[in-house]
């Protein structure tokens, strides 16, 4: 299972507007570019979708917005409820 975190980080004098994406256990991260016609989830999924591609992960994730952003988690992968015996 995977955990990503995006975050959006505001313009400055010299950049647009950017959603930066971490996953947990890396130090890889991706900064994305806002696209203005997405909604604000919408550049986030877009900034996380960029992290797994990267990471190579291929599971579905599913977001949801926290304080700071929003935390993406993988559904897929082994069985996380396992049938009792």
């Amino acid at each position: 299972m995977q955990t990503i975190h995006t975050k959006y980080l505001p313009a400055t004098d010299t950049r647009g507007e950017r959603i930066k994406a971490s996953a947990l256990g890396s130090t890889e991260t991706v900064v994305v570019h806002w696209v203005y016609n997405l909604t604000l989830a919408e550049n986030h999924r877009m900034a996380a979708i960029t992290l797994c591609e990267q990471l190579g992960l291929s599971d579905m994730m599913i977001g949801g917005h926290t304080e700071e952003g929003m935390v993406w988690v993988s559904i897929h992968g082994p069985n996380l409820y396992p049938d009792p015996e």
